[in-house]
């Protein structure tokens, strides 16, 4: 069964660069069928994947339209806290007091944890190792 990394943000830049740069950190992995990225433009298309499926990593964008990354969170919590804990918010605002206190609160309920925006190469690949391969 392949890893899946389920990344959403409303930027198509943003997401195209996420899973390119994932797909080419593991590129041994994405080519041999272990591994696999996708993307949405928003938090709803997550949310029903969530309710199927638990993805291994689930990067959501906190400024979206609509559903916001952190609603999408507490959404995804609804129908798996499992999917919920593997899910790490992506924000220029990380240091912004509402936001931050937002993102704080979600990660106490159960989320994993926050990347600045843009993350780095490093950034995800640190990432990835830790919470999807483990090593």
């Amino acid at each position: 069964m392949p890893k899946l990394v389920v990344i959403a943000d409303n930027v198509p830049e943003v997401r195209e660069t996420l899973r390119q740069t994932i797909e080419q950190l593991y590129e041994d992995k994405t080519r041999a069928g272990d591994l696999r990225v996708d993307t949405y433009e928003d938090g709803n298309g997550v949310v029903s994947l969530c309710a199927l499926t638990v993805p291994d990593l689930v990067i959501l964008d906190v400024d979206m339209p609509g559903l916001d990354g952190i609603q999408t969170f507490y959404c995804i919590r609804e129908v798996s806290r499992a999917a919920a804990a593997r899910v790490v918010f992506l924000t220029g605002f990380v240091g912004s007091g509402e936001v931050r206190g937002r993102i704080d609160r979600a990660v106490a309920d159960g989320a994993c944890g926050c990347l600045p925006k843009p993350a780095t190469a490093a950034d995800i690949k640190s990432l990835l190792d830790s919470r999807v391969f483990g090593a």
